[in-house]
């Protein structure tokens, strides 16, 4: 062979001795890439942000709020469901108390039983969160150091004839929230102003925070002949019965008819609050208020 053609056939040996190099050094990226690195992090396909459950707009239940007349405590006694379900994510707020304007705003540090509830006087956060709770009549609530009181006084009542029924006992700030905020929106989209519609929702569904039903020591109750939360109760045998009995066992009618302006609340004649024996004789006996009685005591 002539060394022309040697020459020739030594540069196409190193050429594709260069291209078989070039491609065992791909065939080694290619298995290192698939192989050993393959838990490397890999992008996050999806949505990227969560949607939580949205609150039902309707919240207000049976409650008759013609008949009820002003600012009312139990309107919303009654939720939905779907309520209470996006109530129990709702986020803490906290509540700023009206301006006193005379009202009785209570000292820190009350006893338990004497705690005052109101749009003066709102519960610091996480309150709720705090009552020692045990379960009446397996399907409400109510703080384990006055549950027993309200068992004997719906017996003692059912044993004379009245045939009482708890209606509602203690509810969450977060499911109030949620029910407070379900009427605003509900203003709102029949044209309300923000301002105006939380101003109008207060008078028919406690702001979170101002709600007795929080402190697990309120009860709404009806009777058996007659299930519904008006002011209609205040003449039956039942509502005269829990007026005229209900401080043996503790228990004060929270809101009378004529206490509006120092309540807040106007007049619930099914709205029972537990404050103890001695402070619910001298309140009902008197026909003064909680906030009268907290006052003239200074507690």
């Amino acid at each position: 062979m002539s060394a022309s053609k040697r020459k020739k056939n030594n540069a196409f040996h190193k050429a594709l001795a260069a291209v078989l190099s070039l491609v065992v050094i791909a065939a080694v990226f290619f298995l290192a890439d698939n192989f050993f690195f393959k838990d490397r992090a890999q992008p996050v396909s999806g949505p990227s942000s969560l949607t939580g459950t949205t609150a039902s707009s309707s919240t207000e239940g049976s409650v008759s709020l013609s008949a009820i007349g002003a600012s009312s405590e139990a309107s919303s006694t009654v939720g939905t469901a779907a309520a209470k379900t996006s109530a129990q994510t709702a986020p803490a707020t906290g509540v700023t108390a009206l301006p006193a304007d005379g009202h009785y705003i209570q000292p820190a540090g009350s006893v338990w039983y004497l705690r005052l509830v109101n749009p003066w006087n709102p519960l610091p956060d996480g309150f709720d969160q705090t009552v020692p709770l045990v379960s009446y009549d397996s399907h409400d609530q109510f703080d384990n150091r006055a549950v027993a009181a309200l068992g004997d006084m719906v017996s003692a009542g059912q044993s004379e004839g009245v045939g009482l029924v708890v209606a509602s006992t203690y509810r969450s700030v977060a499911l109030q929230t949620t029910l407070y905020n379900n009427k605003v929106a509900e203003l709102k989209n029949q044209g309300l102003s923000q301002a105006d519609a939380e101003a109008q929702a207060a008078t028919v569904v406690a702001r979170p925070g101002t709600s007795e039903h929080n402190t697990g020591l309120a009860a709404d109750i009806y009777s058996s002949s007659y299930m519904k939360l008006e002011i209609g109760f205040a003449d039956t045998a039942a509502g005269k019965w829990l007026k005229a009995n209900a401080a043996q066992y503790g228990f004060i009618l929270r809101y009378p008819a004529d206490k509006t302006a120092v309540t807040g609340v106007s007049f619930e004649p099914w709205h029972y609050r537990y404050v103890g024996v001695d402070a619910a004789r001298e309140i009902m006996s008197r026909g003064i208020t909680l906030e009268e009685y907290l006052q003239e005591k200074g507690m």
